[in-house]
């Protein structure tokens, strides 16, 4: 994985509402903390992300 590469494709499969993404990045079984860059204030579970 590098800077750029993309991660996957929004979705809307199974019994959701709207299109969303799900990523969970880990290595030899730990999760890694992901950083998004340009992206301003705090990531949380509802929030809405455009680009």
């Amino acid at each position: 994985m590098h800077t750029g590469q993309l991660l996957g494709e929004v979705g809307n499969s199974g019994n959701s509402s709207e299109p969303h993404l799900h990523i969970h990045a880990e290595r030899e079984g730990v999760g890694l903390d992901l950083r998004f860059t340009g992206i301003t204030g705090t990531l949380h579970r509802g929030r809405a992300l455009r680009t």
